[in-house]
């Protein structure tokens, strides 16, 4: 990934955009990078439950939504 890579105010609009659309523990899927992202409202943090975690396309996801004040976390359910 393209490590000096930040968000747009255009990518952080439409991030904020999406966040708001989705309910507390709702699922954003995300085709180009075959993914599946479920999002915490409450905690404020999401998690990749579907996909890879080294894809650019995740990366940014992750990246984008830090900056709108979400944090990652590993899927327990994972290995």
């Amino acid at each position: 990934m393209t490590t000096d890579w930040q968000p747009t105010d255009y990518d952080l609009n439409w991030q904020k955009g999406l966040l708001q659309q989705l309910t507390h523990m709702g699922v954003w899927g995300v085709p180009v990078s075959e993914s599946i992202f479920q999002i915490n409202k409450v905690m404020k943090t999401i998690t990749l439950q579907a996909g890879d975690i080294n894809n650019e396309t995740n990366q940014r996801v992750i990246k984008c939504c830090a900056a709108c004040g979400y944090t990652y976390t590993p899927d327990p359910n994972e290995n």
